[in-house]
């Protein structure tokens, strides 16, 4: 669901979401690696780590 937020929040240029997907990307990342270490969890927190970098602070 994240990806697919994220995914439509780039689409249409929508910044205040964007920051949020990132959010949501970085935190399901982070918290699946806590959990399943060999998972790729560790891909989406870096993923949602580069939305928020990238994403203007607004």
């Amino acid at each position: 669901m994240g990806g697919r937020l994220l995914r439509s929040a780039e689409e249409c240029e929508d910044v205040p979401a964007q920051r949020p997907a990132g959010a949501v990307l970085t935190a399901v990342g982070v918290t699946g690696t806590a959990l399943m270490p060999k998972n790729g969890f560790p891909a989406i927190a870096a993923i949602g780590g580069l939305v928020l970098r990238r994403t203007p602070r607004g």
